[in-house]
């Protein structure tokens, strides 16, 4: 039994880990967008907001797996996760803390 929490376990971290990777490349996409000037700028600005929109079902998706992901009594460096969209009233789970 312990085997099988310890995969479940490591399944929530990374799942938690590789979803808060991909907001953080997303923001740098929109950086990057919203950093273009001139006619090329003009044809991708929108990009930002649909890169915006992403990151917001990221959020919705990690606060769902947190209510299926076994909670987690310590061991999680909360600084480690930065702009993950961490509500105030965060839930600290196996990955760390899911916001939404």
């Amino acid at each position: 039994m312990a085997k099988k929490t310890q995969n479940v376990d490591n399944y929530c971290n990374n799942l938690f880990t590789q979803l808060t990777k991909i907001k953080g490349q997303i923001e740098g996409f929109i950086k990057q967008v919203e950093g273009f000037s001139g006619k090329d700028g003009e044809h991708i600005h929108s990009h930002a907001e649909h890169l915006r929109e992403i990151n917001k079902t990221i959020d919705w998706k990690l606060e769902i797996f947190t209510k299926s992901c076994p909670l987690d009594s310590g061991g999680y460096d909360k600084d480690a996760v930065t702009g993950a969209g961490v509500p105030t009233g965060e839930r600290k789970i196996a990955g760390g803390f899911a916001g939404g």
